[in-house]
């Protein structure tokens, strides 16, 4: 089993708290750096300390990019966030997909996408759509996540001289291509972008790392390279970089944490009804 478990957002997440159902859990001890960790319908938020404002997270920049979020209640969604100190880029757009889209940043300067359309279900009330990532090589980026997590490699096509692109993303000019991994019931976003030319930052700053859930990490771990290993109190954990440098969490959690894994999430279910409910809009 290897599935998403887990976004660990760099500071704090009260803003999301505020705005998003999240569940307060009990801190996991994998016996390296504790991070905070809170459960949404269909993946965890987890947090690490935060020594510095950093500003805000361009758009287009390489790395862990954003976090969407979804619900039906798109207004009212946005609405929560702005209440929490998030500001958008623009109001959510349509582009034809039948899904309206806004990119905004939170209070930490995380950048995070809203998605919301008449045919998603009312329950729950919110829940994660995917975490993007942007590379120069996403295809390559996307088969590696694909082939590791044992999911759908899906390519979306490429955009061009699209005005309502360039509003979402607050860019001139936007040149993309896209590919999507599905995986377990939760999704990845891949996103490159060949204009405009994209700022170079240091990606980490805002998202920490993408954390997977294992059933047995020395199988995961075979014929890949890990920089760290540790072991706690709720189980094991190492960390490793995808071919872009990201960095990887997987952890193998102890049978007494397994209250805190990815079988424990209400929502698992939520991404399949969402195509279903599409596919039948």
């Amino acid at each position: 089993m290897l599935e998403l478990h887990h976004l660990c957002l760099v500071g704090s997440i009260a803003p999301w708290a505020d705005a998003v159902p999240l569940e307060p859990v009990e801190t996991l001890d994998l016996g390296g750096e504790a991070w905070t960790l809170a459960r949404g319908p269909n993946l965890y938020l987890a947090g690490q300390p935060q020594t510095a404002m950093v500003g805000r997270r361009p758009v287009n920049a390489a790395g862990i990019a954003h976090l969407c979020v979804q619900a039906r209640a798109g207004d009212q969604l946005v609405s929560a966030l702005e209440q929490a100190d998030a500001t958008f880029l623009s109001p959510p757009t349509a582009l034809g997909t039948g899904f309206r889209y806004a990119y905004g940043h939170d209070a930490s300067g995380r950048l995070f996408e809203v998605e919301t359309a008449p045919f998603l279900p009312d329950s729950p009330a919110v829940w994660f759509g995917h975490v993007a990532l942007v590379s120069p090589d996403a295809e390559r980026l996307a088969g590696y996540y694909a082939d590791f997590l044992g999911g759908e490699l899906i390519a979306g096509g490429r955009f061009r001289d699209n005005r309502r692109i360039d509003t979402v993303a607050g860019l001139k000019g936007v040149e993309v291509a896209v590919w999507w991994v599905r995986a377990g019931g939760f999704a990845l976003e891949f996103w490159r972008y060949d204009a405009p030319p994209a700022p170079v930052v240091e990606s980490a700053r805002w998202y920490a790392h993408i954390g997977i859930e294992t059933d047995d990490l020395d199988a995961a771990l075979r014929g890949r390279e890990c920089s760290a290993r540790s072991e706690g109190r709720d189980g094991r954990q190492a960390m490793l970089r995808d071919p872009a440098g990201n960095a990887i969490v997987l952890i193998e959690l102890a049978a007494a944490a397994r209250d805190r894994g990815v079988s424990a999430l209400s929502g698992r279910d939520v991404l399949a009804r969402v195509a279903a409910a599409r596919a039948a809009s």
